[in-house]
């Protein structure tokens, strides 16, 4: 939509329902809203049905369960502006199983590439055998910069994703031209960054792309406040659930999470702590109906409600016209 800051619409209020995998967080809100009018306009009985559809929805088995039987091994790294070194020390912390660590947004805020920085975390990789997911700066010639989630593991770069929904009123780089995933030892990720997944597109294509998995840096900043952490990580939520797909989520100040493909269960930090998270996540493969086809309930409602509106325009332009005849008569 033009206004492009989609927190809190009506649809969260559901959490991540399963109906989600289907209509997406937009079609619940179309649902909240039949079912507040339908109280008003039809009367309390009707209204009544919608929710125990809902009910039956959400406890359908087939939304909780999987067939994969692979799982990794994940880490999770909650920090704020810090030297490189303590996200390093950090890294020590996690499990010894670990296959795959997520640092936050900016934890290295420059072009990484450019310095000895990034033979460090590759000989972090080495000595750990894991995958690094961090956030990080791509310069683009001149003042101009893109703000990069950028993957390795021990020997190379696996791949890079360019923030694509850039933050209004911040200086947060130029917005990346691709949404796609990424071919790793662990299967095909997905690395979009903080306020990529508060909009559907940018997950949704990259699961399309083949993704199994996400790994998120993200950052909230500390100052902003507690509700704030807690209202954002909700979104993190919602896209796992709309794709049923696990992510891993890594904000500078929390909330951190690892979540699992349906978005109800995930371990998590709390805000304003600095700590690690160790946990495992599940790949998935199957594709939604959202994320075929369910992803255009908002613009088949738009249709639909231009079609009723102009239905209705139609009526009271009759009834105006039979009201003069009569009064002429």
């Amino acid at each position: 939509m033009p206004l492009r800051f989609p927190w809190m619409s009506a649809g969260l209020a559901l959490e991540p329902w399963p109906l989600v995998s289907w209509i997406g967080v937009y079609g619940l809100g179309l649902v909240v809203m039949f079912v507040v009018s339908g109280a008003l306009h039809v009367g309390w009985r009707m209204a009544y049905l919608a929710p125990v559809v809902l009910v039956l929805w959400g406890f359908e088995p087939h939304v909780w369960y999987t067939a994969s039987t692979c799982w990794h091994s994940v880490g999770v790294v909650q920090a704020e502006s810090v030297h490189l070194s303590r996200y390093l020390e950090l890294s020590e912390k996690t499990s010894g199983s670990t296959k795959l660590i997520v640092w936050p947004e900016y934890a290295v805020p420059k072009d990484v590439r450019a310095s000895s920085d990034l033979a460090t975390i590759q000989a972090l990789a080495a000595k750990r055998n894991v995958i690094i997911v961090f956030g990080t700066q791509t310069s683009l010639g001149g003042s101009k910069w893109q703000n990069t989630a950028l993957t390795v593991d021990g020997t190379r770069v696996l791949g890079e994703h360019g923030k694509h929904h850039t933050v209004h009123l911040f200086n947060d780089g130029e917005s990346g031209p691709t949404m796609k995933a990424i071919d790793t030892p662990l299967g095909r990720m997905g690395t979009p960054i903080c306020f990529d997944c508060d909009f559907q597109d940018v997950v949704r294509h990259m699961t399309l792309d083949g993704a199994e998995f996400f790994a998120v840096p993200s950052m909230d900043a500390v100052h902003w406040g507690e509700k704030q952490h807690i209202q954002h990580a909700q979104l993190f939520r919602l896209r796992a659930a709309e794709n049923r797909r696990p992510f891993v989520v890594a904000a500078s100040s929390g909330v951190s999470q690892i979540i699992s493909a349906n978005g109800w269960s995930s371990l998590r930090l709390p805000p304003m702590v600095e700590e690690v998270l160790d946990g495992r996540l599940i790949p998935e493969k199957e594709l939604t109906f959202f994320t075929r086809w369910g992803w255009m309930t908002p613009w088949v409602a738009l249709v639909m409600l231009a079609g009723w509106m102009l239905r209705l325009s139609r009526r009271q332009r009759n009834e105006l016209e039979n009201s003069f005849y009569k009064l002429a008569a």
